[in-house]
């Protein structure tokens, strides 16, 4: 097991999902802080949502989505990871929540507001703001497209602009600070609780031997072009494959069999090529 559920706190993906489960009250909260307004009852809540557009597309586990009684739907996404292309992922995200949305509903002008949050551990803008907001705009007019979706990226380092007290709290709480509010206070109570749970912790370890199962038998075809692609931003920085194996907490062996095919390309890596190669030495596998 790579973590003792001991040792996880809510920045971790796991129980970030286990906490907000059990506590729809919480997910309601969260959501109104960073959304900054008052939101409507919670009818639909489900943690380790699985979302997938086609049969042979790559699926999409949501930690935490939501649906009010209004039908606006909410993601909420922990990134305490390392994400290359963060902007890129909550693209995906929003496609597949609105292909799901779209199975409910007969008209586009029936998708409702959607929105995809993530709380991260590092700043991905580099503009040291709490919350980046993105909305689509027309380049000549700077009018928004109304088209009813939002991506917020939440970034619990950073200070450099104004928010709510309780915001602050969250977000230095997830940064790994002492607990404040009277919000944080009661999520860091169920982090202790749900470590104690015996059901939680029997969920742990079938979530921690599937990521092993799928790290010994090979990887998960959905997983391989990002592995790939960061392996790659990582050769182009001259790291070596110990260096990439260890940032990257992948296995050497996964780590050797990518960086054999990709430096037939350096040093303009083709992560499409290098992953065709690989599928076609069999070298990677679905599981």
């Amino acid at each position: 097991m790579r973590k003792p559920i001991e040792e996880l706190t809510f920045a971790d993906n796991f129980m970030f999902g286990a906490v907000l489960s059990r506590n729809i009250d919480l997910c309601k909260e969260i959501l109104e802080i960073i959304l900054e307004k008052k939101i409507s009852r919670i009818s639909y809540s489900n943690a380790e949502q699985y979302l997938e557009a086609t049969p042979d597309a790559k699926a999409v586990h949501l930690d935490v989505y939501l649906e009010d009684d209004t039908s606006k739907a909410y993601d909420m996404e922990m990134q305490a990871y390392d994400e290359p292309d963060i902007a890129a992922r909550s693209r995906y995200y929003q496609a597949n929540v609105d292909i799901n949305l779209m199975a409910k509903k007969k008209k586009y002008k029936e998708l409702p507001e959607s929105y995809i949050i993530f709380i991260c551990t590092r700043d991905y803008f580099g503009h040291e703001l709490r919350k980046y907001t993105y909305e689509n705009i027309c380049h000549e007019t700077g009018d928004p497209l109304n088209d009813r979706t939002k991506k917020i990226f939440m970034n619990a380092t950073g200070n450099g602009d104004a928010i709510s007290e309780e915001l602050r709290d969250l977000l230095d709480y997830v940064a790994g600070k002492t607990a404040h509010s009277d919000l944080t206070k009661r999520i860091d109570a169920e982090v202790i609780s749900a470590r104690k749970d015996r059901k939680v912790k029997m969920s742990y370890m079938s979530y921690d031997l599937a990521i092993q199962r799928s790290r010994d038998d090979g990887w998960n075809d959905g997983n391989e072009h990002r592995l790939i692609e960061q392996v790659c931003k990582k050769l182009e920085k001259g790291k070596t494959n110990i260096q990439i194996s260890e940032d990257l907490e992948e296995p050497i062996e996964n780590i050797n069999q990518i960086t054999t095919i990709a430096q037939k390309f350096a040093p303009d890596y083709d992560v499409e090529e290098i992953m065709k190669i690989m599928h076609e030495k069999n070298l990677l596998r679905t599981v």
